[in-house]
């Protein structure tokens, strides 16, 4: 992503909620019955699988996406966390005299959990909290054996994982935010008589902004 659309963004993003979602409520206070929504960019690694020597193998890359997000608090402080996110990769090789090689990837993944945030100063908000997430993914390959597309199997994965984010306030009723979740899980790849069964982790990050209803 160029770089001037990475500084922007956020603002854009800022002022378009500011325009089309009107009433909310003050984000400062989270207490039972509040609700957010948010909209993140988020990265981390897709745990695709790929065929080698007859055998599929896990083929780890690194995706980019975009998230939506909920929390709904059922109690002061504490709020059910809800999220569904779609993520794209693209890696491209070259070499003297080779044809390229393009890899490209694509996944959705959705997670639930419970997040508890603490206010450590003036609108600025802590949170942690575990999560179970689901995600499903398929890479493909161009230019390995010769030309044409060669498609990987899908793979599903389940991951307990738990996260620590922070929110900070800008307004009185949106404010920005941003997370690192850490998981461990286990991940299936399989098509016909061929499967490969792998316990991967990893770190994903998002950034983005909230709106308090």
């Amino acid at each position: 992503m160029p770089r001037d659309v990475r500084r922007h963004a956020p603002r854009a993003i800022l002022a378009a909620f500011a325009l089309i979602l009107p009433g909310a409520a003050p984000v400062a206070a989270l207490e039972a019955g509040t609700l957010l929504l948010g909209v993140h960019a988020v990265t981390g690694a897709g745990d695709y699988a790929a065929e080698q020597g007859g055998y599929f193998v896990p083929d780890r890359r690194q995706d980019v996406g975009l998230s939506g997000d909920g929390w709904w608090f059922f109690a002061d402080g504490v709020a059910l966390a809800l999220a569904g996110r779609l993520h794209a990769g693209r890696d491209l090789m070259r070499a003297p005299g080779l044809p390229d090689r393009v890899v490209r990837s694509a996944a959705w993944s959705a997670r639930a959990g419970l997040d508890r945030f603490v206010e450590i100063g003036d609108g600025v908000h802590l949170f942690i909290g575990p999560g179970v997430e689901v995600w499903r993914g398929r890479a493909s390959h161009e230019g390995v054996a010769g030309p044409g597309v060669v498609n990987g199997p899908r793979t599903w994965r389940v991951s307990g994982c738990g996260r620590l984010g922070a929110l900070l306030v800008l307004g009185d009723s949106f404010a920005l935010t941003g997370h690192v979740d850490c998981r461990v899980g286990w991940a299936e790849a399989a098509w016909e008589d061929r499967s490969a069964r792998w316990a991967p982790g990893g770190v994903d990050g998002a950034a983005g902004v909230v709106w308090a209803f």
